[in-house]
């Protein structure tokens, strides 16, 4: 029989009962239901166990009605991104922060100039003294974020990640691409467009952000896996910048006439495939990059470029304020802490699709 259960009548636990049962205060337990800070780990862990014994679900329309009166704030930081990959990100963010209206949070967004980890920190800090409960980060796999990362999980402000993880903190969950998996696929695909003694390029944008540097490594052990020597393999950072895209590139052809296969692992496709064209190249060269900008889908029309890997950049921006949502409203915690988005293999033929 439950605690909750008496005489074969279901009583619904109250937050008394569950503070006698857990032997702490009313307040405590009220400031783990709200995520409030200042509980110490091990404490909001027993509390919430009891919580899941008597199967306690806080009332959703009277916490809506509370957090209406005492708005809850959710913090984003945006790197230090143009383009596509920003306005896709942003349309997510935007979708969820109209519906997070409704349950009275608000969605505080800051961006930073920079990917220097001390101006992300300050950021966060920022948003600190604004008064968060929850954090959507974007940034590079650092040790001080991951310090930050687990002050604010002391302080019981959940983070999440998305885009690019930082692996081995405190951050809950993972919004994103299966990085690895998707640099395997991109490997998969080019080993079947260029003879094995051909020279590849990999571009990447920056190797300390995590998700770039392990798109590369799943990139480069498919093509060991089949067989191909990783000495023909280069790679150079172009910090997803149009003219050091534009310049490795074209400084990549004009020194190595066997190279034949070119891996975008960034967003700067447009100064790639400008170096190619301006080479006269753009017969001998294979192309496989990531996302579906507009100027890619031209790209792939015209033959620039041959496939492209889509990891709904959108997704990415709703799914984590969602979470932190639950997390915030009703102490439901992701279920996983790697939530990997879908990933397509695209085309000229099934672009529009």
């Amino acid at each position: 029989m439950k605690n909750n259960e008496k005489l074969g009548v279901r009583m619904r636990a109250t937050i008394q009962m569950i503070a006698d049962q857990a032997g702490v205060s009313r307040g405590t337990v009220d400031r783990v239901i709200n995520n409030r800070p200042n509980v110490k780990p091990e404490v909001r862990q027993r509390i919430l166990k009891v919580m899941q014994e008597f199967n306690y679900t806080p009332n959703k329309a009277a916490r809506a009605l509370a957090f209406n009166k005492n708005s809850r704030k959710i913090g984003v930081i945006l790197p230090r991104w143009s383009g596509f990959f920003k306005s896709e990100v942003s349309k997510g963010i935007m979708d969820a922060t109209k519906e997070l209206r409704d349950y009275g949070i608000e969605v505080l967004i800051v961006e930073c100039k920079t990917e220097m980890p001390d101006e992300c920190i300050a950021k966060i800090s920022e948003l600190e003294e604004r008064g968060i409960s929850g954090l959507c980060l974007c940034a590079k796999n650092h040790i001080t974020l991951r310090e930050k990362i687990e002050e604010l999980a002391n302080k019981g402000i959940p983070t999440i990640t998305y885009n690019s993880d930082i692996r081995d903190s405190k951050r809950l969950c993972f919004v994103g691409q299966d990085v690895v998996r998707s640099g395997r696929i991109a490997a998969e695909i080019m080993t079947k467009c260029i003879r094995k003694d051909s020279s590849i390029l990999v571009v990447v944008g920056n190797m300390e952000f995590s998700a770039h540097r392990q798109r590369v490594d799943g990139f480069c052990r498919r093509m060991e896996e089949r067989q191909f020597d990783l000495s023909r393999v280069s790679i150079v950072e172009s910090y997803n910048e149009y003219a050091i895209t534009f310049k490795e590139v074209a400084l990549a052809l004009k020194e190595n006439r066997n190279l034949k296969g070119i891996y975008m692992a960034n967003e700067s496709v447009p100064g790639c495939v400008e170096a190619i064209q301006r080479a006269g190249m753009s017969q001998h060269i294979h192309v496989i990059c990531h996302d579906i900008s507009e100027s890619t889908k031209q790209f792939l029309a015209d033959g620039s470029v041959d496939f492209a890997i889509e990891q709904d950049i959108y997704w990415q921006g709703y799914r984590p304020l969602m979470l932190l949502r639950n997390v915030i409203m009703d102490q439901k915690y992701p279920s996983k802490s790697l939530e990997y988005t879908r990933v397509n293999i695209i085309n000229a033929e099934n672009m529009y699709q």
